[in-house]
């Protein structure tokens, strides 16, 4: 069971390394990128990165309410949006 799912990790891992590769690949074949070109894809990568970390905060937050309704003495049950200490 817990090796099946190391497996699952290495070959997303792995699929992962070689997308990234592969997105490396246009940039050796272009000699120069415009400075316009430059900005507008920093701002892609900046917006993907906030909207990705933001909804998937906010997923599971909602996910974590629901669980907390239905059991007793959960404190995320009061409806407060705090950030809990580790």
């Amino acid at each position: 069971m817990v090796v099946e799912k190391l497996g699952f990790v290495v070959i997303a891992g792995v699929f992962t390394a070689i997308l990234c590769g592969l997105g490396t690949l246009p940039f050796f074949f272009v000699d120069e990128i415009s400075d316009r070109v430059t900005v507008v894809l920093w701002g892609l990568a900046g917006g993907i990165m906030l909207f990705a970390s933001l909804f998937g905060f906010i997923v599971e937050r909602l996910a974590e309410e629901r669980r907390c309704k239905s059991a007793p003495g959960c404190s995320s049950a009061s409806g407060s949006w705090s950030v809990p200490t580790v």
